[in-house]
């Protein structure tokens, strides 16, 4: 077996309106995580831009991981 492992408890998913009610996420809208911890702030703030072009409803998370730096940026 390679790759990631992945802990069992993952396997069996609550429903997902139940799981964005828990996580206070608007049930009508489609959803982003977006992980930029690897991310500089030109290439952060380039992908957020193309978020805003979108035509449809979408809610945005964005994980910013222990950068100072783009802590400052959000």
């Amino acid at each position: 077996v390679t790759g990631i492992p992945i802990d069992l408890r993952f396997s069996k998913l609550e429903p997902k309106a139940e799981a964005r009610r828990k996580l206070g996420l608007p049930e009508a809208r489609d959803h982003a995580l977006v992980m930029a911890g690897g991310l500089d702030e030109r290439a952060l703030k380039a992908l957020l831009e193309q978020f805003k072009l979108l035509k449809w409803p979408l809610h945005v998370t964005v994980i910013l991981g222990r950068s100072e730096r783009l802590l400052e940026f959000a």
